[in-house]
C-alpha cells in the first residue's frame, strides 16, 4: 500500500513541475493521458490529480477537464494589518 502512494505522490510532484510554468486556466492532459504516458493505472493518475487540487495547483471542472489554477499571492508586510482583500484587489 505504501508504494501505491508513494508513486501517486512521485506523479503529483511531476506533474507540478511540469505544469508550474503554465498559465492560469490552461487545458492540462486527462488522467487516461496521464496514466498511458506515465504507464501507471488510471486510478493512481486520478489521485495525482486529486492531489494537486489539493494543494491548488489546478482545478477540476466536471465535463470540461482540468486546468491550472490562478494563484494569489498572500503577502504580509510588518506594521501592516494583513488583508486578503487588498491583496486579491492588488494581483
Amino acid at each position: 500500500m505504501a508504494e501505491r502512494s508513494a508513486r501517486y505522490l512521485e506523479l503529483a510532484e511531476a506533474l507540478d513541475g511540469r505544469w508550474s510554468d503554465l498559465g492560469p486556466g490552461t487545458l492540462v492532459e486527462s488522467e487516461n493521458q496521464l496514466a498511458v504516458e506515465f504507464g501507471v493505472n488510471r486510478l493512481t493518475a486520478r489521485e495525482a490529480v486529486r492531489e494537486l487540487e489539493r494543494r491548488l495547483i489546478v482545478r477540476r471542472v466536471v465535463g470540461v477537464g482540468t486546468f491550472t489554477a490562478h494563484r494569489v499571492g498572500y503577502q504580509i508586510r510588518l506594521g501592516e494589518a494583513p488583508s486578503f482583500r487588498r491583496t486579491v484587489v492588488a494581483s
